[in-house]
């Protein structure tokens, strides 16, 4: 016995008490599922920057000359492809936030998952502030 035996009698082994087990480390597996929330959410932010452009650019051209540069075709293109750009956003941001947080879960990619959701989270909160300011904007 040692004289920190003497003062933590409790620490010492006895024969017949087992000590807990270290806990085992989870197999790393493959990152593909967390690059894959990260690719995701990196196009729902490219999306969602394309969507805000082209809703400026729609509100530019009505509020001012540039409109009857446009027309009514290229101004209905335009608004299409804003249309389209912030629903394809949403629903990639809406990806990279379930992807992501299933590759924080698995161990798949931790890292990249976390990024990912983050990413498609922002991305939803940018579609939320756009919608509310076209509301805004359109019922005054």
């Amino acid at each position: 016995m040692t004289g920190l035996d003497e003062l933590f009698p409790d620490a010492a082994e006895r024969p017949g008490v087992a000590l807990p087990a270290a806990p085992q480390a989870e197999p790393r597996g493959s990152r593909r599922l967390g690059i894959f929330a990260l690719a995701l959410g990196l196009f729902a932010i490219v999306s969602q920057v394309g969507a805000v452009l082209t809703a400026i650019v729609v509100f530019v051209s009505l509020l001012s000359s540039l409109g009857a540069g446009l027309g009514p075709e290229g101004l209905d293109w335009v608004t299409a492809y804003e249309r389209l750009s912030a629903i394809v956003g949403l629903l990639l941001a809406i990806g990279a936030v379930v992807v992501g947080v299933l590759a924080a879960r698995r161990h798949r990619g931790r890292r990249f998952g976390v990024a990912g959701a983050i990413l498609g989270g922002s991305a939803l909160l940018v579609d939320l502030v756009i919608g509310v300011l076209l509301v805004v904007g359109l019922g005054s």
